[in-house]
């Protein structure tokens, strides 16, 4: 079928407005669950210390009556240090750019590059408190560094990995864990291991922290096709619950 002639087609049209939604979808993954699960306290020196101590092992304490005292040796308390480090993200915006109309941005152009730093700073402080990396002092040419949570793990320290079986750090954050050799699959067994660790240890876990492909490997522990838990009601679609939120051990 012909097109008549002389009728206008968009295709060579002048004018057209656009038609650009007014949002702007962020696609990154933003949450940064260790760093939001910590304390915060200020810090006054760019080297900060606290203190840590244990008690001596549980023994048969008994005494004869009237037996003399003697004083037991007094064990010092173990000072442990980490250095603060900087970290930085620069935007720059022109005062023409902060005064025209951007699609998407109800605030200044400013404004919004602002939060978006602060957001990219945040997952940069989650990535590095993870990372297993020894503390380090720096100098007028090598930056401060703070040391990540594996060189903080000396005792509880358990790898499921088939080869090569790594060590744990001396947990004081001077050195690092080494490489646990050939990954291994996430077993219950292994993660009873760790929870029977960390609580001869004086630990109280209360949260698992793994990335998106062992979240999943952890919904499967327990469960096959015939043990998915179904529910269905007059409101919503029968669904299937297929993933692990809090483990009971």
């Amino acid at each position: 079928m012909a097109v008549p002639s002389g009728t206008r087609q968009v295709h060579s049209a002048i004018g057209v407005r656009e038609d650009l939604a007014n949002v702007i979808y962020d696609i990154s993954p933003t949450t940064t669950p260790f760093l939001t699960g910590c304390g915060r306290e200020g810090a006054d020196n760019v080297l900060f210390e606290w203190q840590t101590d244990v008690l001596a092992a549980a023994a048969a304490n008994r005494h004869t009556e009237g037996d003399d005292s003697t004083a037991a040796s007094i064990v010092e308390t173990v000072r442990l240090t980490n250095y603060c480090q900087i970290s930085k993200e620069t935007v720059s915006v022109s005062g023409t750019a902060e005064s025209v109309d951007f699609a998407g941005k109800s605030r200044s152009e400013m404004a919004y590059h602002m939060a978006r730093a602060a957001q990219t700073l945040k997952r940069d402080m989650e990535k590095m408190l993870m990372d297993n990396v020894a503390k380090g002092a720096g100098s007028s040419s090598t930056a401060r560094q703070t040391a990540g949570l594996g060189s903080w793990i000396a005792s509880n320290y358990h790898s499921l990995g088939t080869s090569s079986v790594g060590t744990a750090s001396s947990g004081n954050g001077t050195d690092t864990a080494t490489a646990a050799g050939t990954p291994g699959a996430i077993t219950e067994a292994g993660m009873k291991i760790v929870i029977r660790e960390c609580f001869d240890n004086g630990g109280e876990p209360d949260i698992i922290m793994v990335g998106a492909f062992n979240k999943q490997a952890i919904s499967d522990l327990t469960q096959s096709v015939s043990e998915l838990r179904t529910a269905a009601n007059a409101v919503a679609p029968a669904h299937v619950v297929a993933a692990v939120d809090v483990y009971v051990n």
